[in-house]
């Protein structure tokens, strides 16, 4: 049994569901929009005495019974059950509140760590939701990628040093979010945040100390790379995002009537011994990385998602992700089910 947890709206979860249901492994779909009852668990002296029991929409869900776990975003969620102490709230001051709150949260993580650690494959990690970016930078550079230079400060002078030593270089500056690329609400409409060219009227413009802000060197690009990781396999991307100014600091500043060409890449031996020697670091099965091919011939890396969309690659490149992802998830079961066969 394969055990998906995501979110309603993820329409990559329903494309690797049809491949799963093509080769006949069955599995089930958890949503956070979807939530479970808990009915038990049971740690006993034998490791294969251990189990932890839900149920959804009455139907039984035995985690002994799940082969595959695919974490693929979203959250286990304990729906409240009726009767119990929590919908009792006029009787309970709000330290109770949090206090049964944080015993919830414990059951979740319970189940967490029993799907990543019990079964047999087990693609993301609830834990990997939020990466740190600059762990990733030190990884990356301790396994031999260059890296862009960063500067992290709250200081105006600082900043404006930075870009000034930059520019007697030839080089400017970006800056971008310190953790994940955030979505914020301005004006009514959902903004997204997007690596920026910085320049010194900008650095101007800010108080002489403000929140801690990333920078970095920028890197004279001759494309970017997006290079899909799964289980020890490297699937890669160049996007030709120095054609237009508009994607050439950050392709995702789409060009939807004329987009940026998209090509197949292999990444050099070198490099593919790296980049699996970091996800291996992160203890990542699975992960979207960014790496920019700078006009110095250099590979540099920027980030990796865990959580990465991924089906960016597939029509350009004709990867089908899709199914080799389900492939991934039905290797456990082959000997219950069959041996799926791939197409060509």
């Amino acid at each position: 049994m394969v055990l998906i947890l995501t979110e309603d709206n993820e329409h990559s979860v329903d494309k690797v569901i049809d491949w799963l249901a093509y080769f006949h492994i069955p599995f089930i779909r958890l949503n956070r929009e979807e939530p479970v009852s808990f009915e038990c668990f049971t740690l006993g002296k034998e490791r294969l005495s251990h189990s932890i029991m839900f149920l959804k929409g009455g139907q039984e869900i035995d985690f002994r019974e799940i082969d595959s776990y695919w974490y693929r975003r979203g959250q286990l969620i304990l729906e409240e059950e009726e009767g119990c102490l929590l919908n009792e709230q006029a009787s309970l001051t709000p330290d109770i509140r949090n206090y049964l709150h944080q015993e919830r949260s414990a059951l979740e993580q319970a189940a967490y760590y029993w799907l990543e650690q019990h079964t047999r494959k087990a693609l993301g990690s609830f834990s990997d939701i939020h990466l740190n970016k600059l762990r990733t930078l030190y990884e990356a550079q301790a396994v031999g990628f260059a890296v862009p230079e960063t500067l992290i400060t709250t200081s105006r002078k600082m900043t404006l040093d930075y870009h000034r030593t930059c520019k007697d270089s030839g080089f400017g500056i970006i800056t971008k979010a310190i953790r994940d690329t955030p979505y914020l609400l301005m004006d009514g409409n959902l903004q997204m945040a997007y690596t920026e060219l910085v320049g010194e009227e900008d650095i101007g413009l800010k108080a002489s100390r403000f929140f801690p802000s990333l920078f970095q060197k920028e890197i004279k690009k001759k494309y970017d790379l997006r290079i899909f990781y799964l289980c020890g396999k490297l699937y890669g991307m160049a996007i030709l995002s120095q054609a237009h100014y508009q994607t050439a600091t950050d392709f995702r500043k789409y060009l939807y009537q004329r987009p940026n060409r998209q090509v197949p890449f292999e990444l050099p031996e070198r490099e593919q011994q790296k980049l699996v020697l970091l996800m291996n670091r992160l203890n990542l099965q699975t992960g979207s990385v960014d790496l920019i091919l700078g006009e110095d011939n250099r590979y540099y890396f920027l980030e990796v998602n865990p959580l990465g969309q991924f089906g960016m690659l597939c029509n350009p490149c004709n990867y089908n992700l899709y199914q080799q992802i389900a492939l991934c998830l039905s290797e456990p079961l082959t000997s219950s089910y069959g041996s799926p066969q791939q197409e060509g």
